[in-house]
């Protein structure tokens, strides 16, 4: 037993009140619970309850065991001397506060059923308990949580990014410029990417946003990525180039050795994904103001549209020969990259400048992308909990990343609705 099930007990009285009878066999009668406390102080505060028909107004405190109210100190903090009631799963010892005063304290009468949920959402694997109970929850109710979760999730998108624009002297091109970079790394090189976009500032790359072979010759130069012997005539120009740029502006590449190219596919490979990244911002100079122009994802996808130097068209790696192949995005890694860049940088940027149209537009798209295919989607599907689309994806990764792996069944709705009820008919 977890304290964070028995203030979840007493919140929504999930226990027998006509038991509730203090230590000492007095009746206790609640008029109100009082308001959950989650910052430092006693549980719940300005509680009413009557004990032997004697209103007492204050605070409560709940513990595991009696004991715990010493081991935490609380008899040597005057902030406790409020506590009217001391609500414990184990009685194993009286308290008392900061004045020397006897705190009454109470068992509190948990039902059987209600142990038994808890038992399960302790015990089982992360999510098994939604799995296993969803499909008796009504789908209004199901539907609202999901709008909710993708509004959380997107809410905390939004901070991440507007805390980038006030590190970037206000400036939602290079909010953008960062944002598109780290999630062009995908999962494995993410943090190189963005490495890489920090180390070669979009004023730099501005200056030369009319030359692809100059972006191709900035970004593999600070990338490191050149080969380190026996380069080929595209690779030994681009060298020369860079070798110019670097003095001209003083730059420092970032570590080799932060690239993965293991368990990779080739189109995948940090080679491929650098020289695409710098034909999207050749072709699209003004990136901010190209995606919010845009209003379907049909438009935005024509700016992950790519063509690169035909250089890469026979290579995925410097001076490395490899059969003819056009290197483009994918439908897939497009869609990904309008989830992950497009959708939050819209709703981040609609959220700073009270623009309700662009969070609406970037909720919107997501209704109109298909949904993410990965094991979390999955598992979710073979719960006949179908995906329809990037938005009930979107919730159900916030509801497993943030709900059910970390185990925060009380704070779910789903969580919450298994446990307030007791039989099938309830549920729904």
């Amino acid at each position: 037993m977890k304290e964070v099930f028995l203030h979840y007990v007493w919140k929504f009285q999930l226990f027998d009140t006509a038991q509730l009878r203090t230590i000492d066999n007095e009746t206790i009668q609640i008029k109100k619970i009082g308001v959950h406390n989650t910052d430092s102080g006693p549980d719940f505060t300005h509680a009413h309850i009557y004990i032997n028909n004697t209103l007492w107004v204050g605070d409560i405190e709940i513990h595991i065991r009696a004991s715990d109210w010493f081991l935490h100190k609380h008899e040597q903090n005057p902030a406790y001397n409020s506590v009217i009631l001391h609500i414990v799963y184990e009685h194993d010892t009286n308290i008392t506060n900061f004045n020397g005063n006897t705190i009454p304290a109470a068992v509190l009468p948990i039902r059987q059923e209600t142990l038994q949920k808890i038992n399960l959402i302790e015990h089982m694997p992360p999510g098994n308990i939604c799995f296993e109970n969803l499909s008796q929850i009504n789908g209004i109710y199901k539907s609202a949580w999901f709008d909710r979760l993708v509004i959380e999730r997107f809410e905390r998108k939004s901070e991440e990014i507007i805390a980038r624009y006030y590190n970037q002297n206000n400036s939602w091109e290079d909010t953008l410029y960062l944002t598109l970079a780290h999630n062009f790394g995908i999962k494995t090189n993410a943090l190189a990417f963005e490495e890489l976009a920090q180390s070669t500032p979009r004023n730099i790359i501005m200056k030369h946003a009319n030359n692809l072979f100059q972006l191709e010759a900035l970004l593999f130069g600070q990338a490191h990525l050149f080969p380190e012997k026996e380069p080929d005539a595209y690779s030994q120009k681009l060298m020369n180039e860079y070798s110019f740029l670097q003095k001209k502006y003083n730059l420092t590449p970032i570590s080799r050795e932060l690239w993965k190219f293991s368990r990779m596919r080739p189109p995948n490979f940090p080679t491929i994904r650098i020289a695409q990244f710098a034909s999207i911002l050749y072709s699209h100079q003004q990136l901010c103001s190209t995606i919010l122009d845009c209003t379907h994802t049909t438009d935005c996808k024509r700016i992950f549209t790519t063509q690169l130097h035909s250089y890469w068209d026979k290579h995925f790696r410097f001076s490395q020969d490899s059969p003819f192949q056009v290197k483009t995005l994918g439908e897939s890694t497009i869609n990904t990259l309008l989830i992950n860049t497009v959708v939050p940088f819209l709703f981040a940027y609609g959220t700073s400048t009270k623009q309700d149209i662009l969070t609406h537009r970037a909720l919107q798209f997501l209704e109109e992308l298909p949904s993410e295919n990965n094991t979390i989607i999955s598992s979710w599907n073979k719960a006949n909990i179908q995906c329809k689309n990037a938005f009930r994806s979107q919730a159900l990764l916030e509801l497993s990343n943030n709900y059910c792996t970390k185990r925060k069944c009380l704070q779910c709705a789903f969580g919450h609705k298994i446990m307030k009820h007791t039989t099938e008919n309830q549920l729904k």
